[in-house]
């Protein structure tokens, strides 16, 4: 009987990894390398004892010592995770089965993976992944319509306007506006629209500062400097945070 001890190398594939890797698993010679051979002769009369006892007396020292307590030339490192198995022309020969079966370790029979010396199964590791979705506020699918320019105008023929900005709807081409509706008498008499957060992020700042203002009865209002600084940073970028000059109103 001759035992065979195989090194993998790291990395190379799905095939080898150890939750993977079985008893056919074929080796490649790039991918393995063999590093221990020993021909042993059965001289009992009851051979297929022998043999199991031998085999499981290898396993046995695997597990428990490093390397070098089956040979001194092996390395001084442990064996895990390492794989018993039979070969093919092996477990092909007459009452192989009747040997195989008595190889148990770990209580596990036959050929197997053992991969640690406290376990012989592959570690689960569990991960949280998050995963986006769609938040409906109802169980019927939202609808949404979207057009998509340049510039957008929203315009009412029946609001005259404010601060002298009026449309002079009878000036324009009745049934197409042209360039030069837009440019010269539509834009110049529109106001750029408000994006609500950011009016609303300056809104919370001055109520903030108004509710938390301290003062005596004869003397001037004190604010936190942070927030004064924070209201001027906002005023200052309003024209550009605030306000979208591309979609407009009348």
């Amino acid at each position: 009987m001759t035992f065979y001890i195989f090194s993998i190398k790291q990395s190379f594939g799905e095939k080898y990894k150890t939750d993977i890797f079985g008893v056919d698993t074929q080796l490649e010679s790039n991918t393995s390398s063999l590093i221990y051979e020993k021909t042993v002769t059965l001289e009992s009369s009851n051979k297929i004892q022998e043999a199991y006892i031998l085999i499981r007396d290898i396993i046995s020292k695997l597990d428990r010592e490093k390397l070098n307590i089956i040979a001194p030339s092996l390395n001084d490192s442990y064996a895990h995770p390492f794989y018993f198995r039979p070969t093919s022309g092996f477990r092909s020969m007459n009452n192989s089965g009747d040997l195989i079966g008595k190889v148990t370790y770990h209580n596990r029979t036959s050929n197997g993976l053992v991969f640690s010396n406290t376990s012989i199964d592959v570690p689960i590791k569990t991960t949280t992944k998050k995963v986006p979705f769609l938040n409906k506020v109802s169980d019927v699918d939202q609808t949404f319509a979207a057009i998509t320019a340049d510039n957008i105008l929203y315009l009412s023929t029946t609001n005259p306007g404010v601060d002298g900005k009026q449309i002079d709807f009878s000036s324009l081409d009745k049934y197409e506006y042209s360039q030069e509706d837009y440019l010269q008498r539509i834009v110049p008499n529109t106001f750029a629209t408000v994006r609500g957060e950011k009016l609303i992020e300056i809104l919370e700042l001055i109520t903030l500062i108004l509710l938390n203002h301290k003062h005596g009865i004869l003397t001037e209002p004190k604010y936190f400097k942070s927030a004064i600084d924070s209201l001027k940073k906002l005023i200052e970028r309003s024209k550009q945070d605030m306000l979208n000059n591309s979609i407009r109103i009348n």
